[in-house]
């Protein structure tokens, strides 16, 4: 081949080193931006309890007013329930704690309800020495007709 038919050798603008590193670089991206993409952003995993339900009826003899609530814990820590009749009774600490309870229970039937009255309950999640509280949710107590036509004892 004439010279003025050759081309110039070209060379490459990375070598095999620099091929190496930008390729596992890529796969270092790519595996970052599926874990973030897997967590659901930068949102940090649910610590709280959830979908809150209550109920409320009258049980036993003479009846008796009982709530039972059930919620989807989150499975991060130990959890306890709160419940109160006074609307900010969780910002000025007034209100009833249920005993601690497992990671994994769903659901306390509560025996302390106060008459007809509005009562507040949120579920609290220990976590690293940290409670995470749930939303709160509400629940009205039955009238339990029968409690005052029982006969009184002296």
């Amino acid at each position: 081949m004439p010279p003025e038919q050759m081309q110039p050798r070209r060379r490459p603008l990375i070598g095999r080193r620099g091929l190496r590193w930008l390729a596992g670089a890529l796969l270092v991206l790519a595996a970052t931006a599926l874990a973030v993409a897997s967590v659901g952003g930068t949102a940090t995993p649910r610590k709280a309890a959830s979908h809150l339900k209550a109920s409320s009826r009258c049980a036993g003899m003479p009846p008796k007013a009982v709530a039972s609530l059930r919620w989807r814990p989150s499975r991060a820590g130990r959890q306890r329930v709160d419940v109160t009749v006074l609307k900010d009774g969780f910002a000025t600490r007034r209100f009833d704690s249920s005993s601690r309870l497992g990671r994994t229970r769903n659901h306390v039937t509560w025996r302390r309800v106060k008459g007809e009255a509005r009562h507040y309950w949120r579920v609290l999640t220990a976590v690293n020495h940290r409670w995470y509280r749930s939303a709160t949710g509400s629940f009205a107590g039955p009238g339990c007709v029968g409690t005052d036509l029982q006969p009184q004892r002296p």
